[in-house]
């Protein structure tokens, strides 16, 4: 499913980064700058995504969740300040991005052409991820936060990306369960509860 959200945004504040933890575990909040970086991302995606998900590794390494899009990404990363490990991260595929390698990961899934005007501010977001014994809403948060403060500095201001959603809901599968959960976003919509402005299954 693609989703596509436009809106203006204002520079977080640090503070968004530690409220509403219910502990007190420090969260060192980062950009990528070398190999090794990205590799604790693709780590970290490998035991979320491949492990804990049970997605096909297609390419890359053992060990590691990776493609042809990451050299061409920003790798946000949030680390546990006590021992370094990366338990959270998202990538970010800027229009520079999308214009070295000739396209986004959306391109492969969708026809984007009717979106041509939007390409030059948008964001794409992607292999998004949080550590299994990290789900406590802190770390997503400050991810949310160094995003928006990206966001506010880079003058862009559309996100978009690819979203993976079980098929699965009230014990049925397939058509009926992707029709049902298009009925929920549209009804989500309508009622000012979200921004649905694209959505499409594939």
């Amino acid at each position: 499913m693609l989703q596509i959200a436009s809106s203006r945004f204002e520079s977080a504040a640090s503070a968004a980064i530690a409220a509403g933890r219910p502990d007190s575990r420090q969260l060192l909040v980062e950009w990528a700058c070398s190999e090794s970086d990205v590799r604790a991302a693709q780590r970290l995606r490998h035991l979320v995504f491949v492990l804990e998900m049970g997605a096909r590794q297609l390419s890359g390494e053992p060990g590691l969740e990776s493609d042809r899009f990451d050299p061409y990404c920003e790798h946000l990363l949030v680390r546990d300040a006590d021992c370094g490990e990366v338990i959270g991260t998202y990538r970010l595929m800027t229009p520079d991005g999308v214009r070295g390698l000739g396209g986004s990961y959306a391109d492969t899934q969708f026809d984007l052409s009717h979106l041509r005007g939007l390409r030059s501010r948008t964001i794409e977001l992607g292999r998004s991820c949080v550590h299994p014994a990290h789900r406590h809403g802190g770390v997503i948060r400050a991810l949310w936060s160094a995003l928006f403060d990206f966001m506010g500095r880079s003058g862009m201001d559309v996100m978009m990306g690819c979203a993976s959603i079980p098929l699965t809901r009230s014990g049925t599968t397939g058509p009926e369960a992707a029709a049902a959960i298009w009925a929920m976003l549209s009804a989500g919509a309508r009622q000012g509860s979200c921004r649905l402005s694209h959505a499409a299954f594939c």
